[in-house]
């Protein structure tokens, strides 16, 4: 039953809080390592400004750009096209958002080595 006082709303889901810790941080945890979880984290972390300064990534649809970065298995660099991977730290392979850093426009799915030479700088 909803309550009619925001006040007691407020108590209510404050008291189940305090009660139920360890159930939510069990729910927490499952939701951010399902796939809905990893990918709002991702969306979330491209919107992001970023600690180096600049823009966060900037795109039209969010959704249809993580589908083509889940979906993009080779480097987009017609010139390397190396097959792209996900590693906890970053190596030569590792897939990665190219982005122009003055308008935070994304660009291409690039190898961490081709996108660390800046190949597609003049593509601003």
């Amino acid at each position: 039953m909803p309550y009619r006082d925001p006040e007691k709303k407020k108590e209510r889901d404050r008291r189940y809080r305090l009660n139920n810790k360890e159930k939510i941080k069990i729910a927490k945890k499952k939701h951010r390592n399902s796939p809905n979880g990893i990918k709002q984290n991702r969306i979330s972390n491209w919107k992001r400004t970023p600690p180096s300064g600049g823009f966060p990534l900037i795109c039209d649809d969010y959704d249809l750009m993580y589908e083509h970065y889940i979906n993009t298995e080779y480097c987009e660099n017609p010139e390397c096209k190396v097959k792209l991977t996900e590693d906890r730290y970053n190596t030569s392979t590792t897939k990665v958002l190219d982005h122009c850093h003055k308008t935070g426009k994304f660009r291409f799915i690039l190898c961490n080595n081709c996108n660390v030479i800046g190949l597609f700088k003049q593509n601003n």
